[in-house]
């Protein structure tokens, strides 16, 4: 792209002066002062013309230079981030050093005592946290995490689970399919009356 830009430049600029010198042929006959001015002319265009390739020149170096300095620390990062997911427990800790550490006048809950505070801090939830971390069952997380830590979609899915609509890896059972047909077979019973 860069070398496009830089030909297309010069091809400009070589028929700029290509148009200069057949206009200063076509006015041999004019006075000398109008031939000097005109030289002048040219001579400070081509000066422009050469500073401003000069100016897209110096840019695109630093553009370049920004891009690849940009594409190396994100190489890095990713190297470490790889290096990281070896376990679990290296994998929490890059985690823990990747977060932003709240400042003491952000209104942010970092708490780790209050679902909200569990969210902010580590972007899941603390049953979602202990299945993916601690390689607990649903049905394990969601009964050793106390209801004021769990979400709605997770109070449920633990209501459902007690009532035995699901089992214990949130599958539903035989009986969500029973309750299904016994609901159908009333609503058509009821609709024949």
């Amino acid at each position: 792209m860069k070398k496009i830009y830089l030909l297309g430049l010069i091809a400009t600029s070589s028929l700029l002066f290509a148009a200069c010198k057949n206009n200063n042929s076509v006015n041999k006959n004019s006075n000398s002062s109008k031939e000097k001015s005109e030289n002048i002319m040219t001579k400070k265009s081509s000066k422009k013309v050469a500073s401003i390739a000069l100016k897209k020149k110096k840019e695109s170096e630093s553009i370049s230079k920004a891009e690849s300095e940009s594409k190396i620390k994100l190489e890095a990062k990713n190297k470490t981030i790889t290096s990281n997911s070896s376990s679990q427990n290296s994998q929490f800790t890059s985690a823990q050093s990747a977060q932003v550490q709240p400042s003491s006048s952000s209104s942010i809950s970092y708490d780790e005592n209050t679902l909200t505070g569990f969210l902010n801090k580590y972007g899941m939830s603390p049953v979602a946290y202990k299945i993916k971390y601690e390689g607990m069952s649903e049905y394990d997380a969601l009964k050793s995490t106390p209801n004021d830590m769990k979400d709605s979609g997770e109070m449920q899915t633990e209501y459902m689970m007690d009532q035995g609509y699901l089992d214990h890896n949130g599958q539903p059972t035989n009986k969500t399919q029973q309750n299904a047909e016994e609901s159908t077979e009333s609503s058509s019973s009821d609709g024949g009356n």
